[in-house]
């Protein structure tokens, strides 16, 4: 799992707009607080769709780059989203785990 930092922002009146800056074009829309992390996972599954893999960069270096830095002077936040490759493919597995996990 990879996580790529996403710039959490609001404008007065609108809904949350979510951009990544190591993955130019890739954007999402959110109604309200709690639709951030399912809107942030489709625009990334989306992304990887048509989009070759890519490394996300360190903290650091997202703190640094100056469209972040004016964002976040703008009342914007940083937020990490965990990405985990789709994968549909099926495959049989015999596992043991506890029930309570099972249910």
């Amino acid at each position: 799992m990879r996580y790529f930092t996403a710039i959490v922002h609001q404008d007065e009146g609108s809904a949350y707009g979510l951009t990544f800056p190591d993955l130019p074009g890739c954007f999402a829309a959110a109604d309200d607080w709690n639709g951030i992390s399912t809107a942030a996972t489709e625009a990334l599954d989306l992304w990887f769709e048509d989009m070759p893999d890519v490394e996300p960069a360190s903290l650091d270096a997202i703190r640094n780059q100056p469209q972040v830095i004016e964002a976040m002077a703008n009342g914007a936040v940083l937020m990490p989203v965990p990405y985990i490759p789709a994968d549909t493919a099926v495959e049989r597995v015999n596992i043991r785990i506890e029930r309570g996990l099972l249910r």
